[in-house]
């Protein structure tokens, strides 16, 4: 699903994946991989993002002005 989404609708603005818990790393890296205009991202509970997947998003996204990891277990 977000292969798709990132192939098909590379203006989105606002994703929420919270409590996708099949979500980590390589998730982050398809999202950073397009999708140029986010600026809010909801990530709440996906307990397999980690500091790695954070990191890509804060070297993605200059206009993300709206970030939620509430509950990211892999994030200290």
């Amino acid at each position: 699903a977000l292969l798709y989404l990132s192939k098909h609708c590379p203006y989105l603005k606002h994703i929420s994946i919270a409590s996708c818990r099949q979500i980590g790393d390589q998730g982050m890296k398809i999202i950073s991989s397009s999708c140029r205009n986010l600026e809010c991202l909801d990530i709440s509970w996906c307990m397999n993002i980690t500091e790695n997947g954070i990191r890509i998003l804060a070297e993605s996204y200059p206009k993300l002005t709206n970030f939620k990891a509430e509950g990211c277990t892999q994030v200290r």
